[in-house]
This record gives C-alpha cells, sequence and structure tokens, in this order.
C-alpha cells in the first residue's frame, strides 16, 4: 500500500498519524519519553514521545518543518516511512540509553535532525555539493549547540519547555546508523 502512495499521500498520512498521536497525548494519557516510565516497562513511550508536542506551536511548528523536507524527499514513500519510524525509535532509544539527565522528553526535533541527514546522504551522488555543504552546515549547528552558543532562548519561550538539543544530535546519530545499515543491505542485495 505504501509503495503505491504518491508523496503527497505520504506527507498527509504522516501528518494525520502525529495529529492522532498530538490528541491522544492532550486528551487521554501523556505520551511523552519519560525515563522512569520507560524503566517500569513502558517501551513504547521511546516511540511516542518523538510523535508529541509541548503545546500547539510546538506541533505546527514541527509538523510544517516535516512536511518541508517530506517535499523535498523525492525517494519512495515506503522507505520513508519506515525511516521515519525507524528513527524515531532510534533516537528515542538513544536520548533514553545516552542522556540520563533528559527525563522527560517530546517532540519531533530530534527525529528531524536525522530525516534532514538522510535525505542530504542520499543527495550525495546527484547532488554532490550541496549534499555535503548541507552536512557540514546540519554538523556546525549540532556543535554550536553541544557547546552552547546557538540561540535557543525565544524556542525554549514558545513550546515552553527547554530545547533538547541532546535528541538533535541523537536523531543525527541514529541517521548515521540506518544509513550504514542501508549501505550494508545495498552491498548485500548486489551480491
Amino acid at each position: 500500500m505504501l509503495s503505491s502512495l504518491k508523496p503527497s499521500y505520504y506527507l498527509l498520512l504522516m501528518l494525520l498519524l502525529l495529529a492522532v498521536a498530538q490528541l491522544c497525548h492532550v486528551y487521554i494519557a501523556d505520551l511523552a519519553l519519560i525515563r522512569a516510565d520507560i524503566s517500569r516497562g513502558q517501551w513504547w513511550r521511546l516511540l511516542s514521545g518523538q510523535w508529541v508536542h509541548s503545546n500547539v506551536y510546538h506541533f505546527v511548528s514541527n509538523s510544517v518543518v516535516f512536511s518541508c523536507l517530506s517535499l523535498l524527499d523525492h525517494r519512495a514513500a515506503r522507505r520513508k516511512a519506515a525511516e521515519f519510524v525507524a528513527l524515531s525509535g532510534l533516537c528515542g532509544a538513544m536520548v533514553y540509553l545516552f542522556c540520563p539527565a533528559l527525563d522527560y522528553y517530546l517532540g519531533l526535533s530530534g527525529v528531524l535532525h536525522g530525516y534532514l541527514l538522510l535525505i542530504l546522504l542520499s543527495m550525495r551522488r546527484d547532488k554532490p555539493m550541496l549534499a555535503y555543504a548541507g552536512v557540514a552546515v546540519l554538523l556546525g549547528k549540532l556543535l554550536l549547540e553541544q557547546f552552547d552558543l546557538y540561540p535557543r532562548a525565544a524556542t525554549e519561550e514558545l513550546i515552553g519547555l527547554r530545547v533538547a538539543i541532546e535528541a538533535h544530535l541523537a536523531g543525527a546519530a541514529s541517521a548515521v546508523i540506518i544509513f550504514v545499515l542501508e549501505l550494508i543491505y545495498s552491498a548485500y542485495k548486489r551480491r
């Protein structure tokens, strides 16, 4: 089914998924990545924590960025959907395992950093200058964030939370893992 979806239908389906997750988060139960709850066996929070947001601005801004990235990504819908879910779960697992100070996390920004990196890496053969320049800019942003040189006070005020720069790094690292696994799979398939 996903392989026959047009890009616009894929985008609408993914935005619907995010909207449903957000509505469940707001009206039914907190779906955030909560470290203590994950330690008690609620592993689904590793995934759902990526898909829910603190407020409407947070949800809309991440949805707009996701939409723009999806429209730039010309790969098959099935691949994009699989990468989105894999990035979400892997990013959540990395936040849980490697960011012990982050007890409560929600938002798509870590996954979006990873998704952007995957798109740029997929462009490396067709548009190498654009791809590598984009990777350099993204890595520069991640470095600035890690050394607390990237301004984020205005964003924090709008979303009502601290910007979880650890998740941005986890998302990019998740993308690297997925990219390497895709390279290995492609090499295996060619044999």
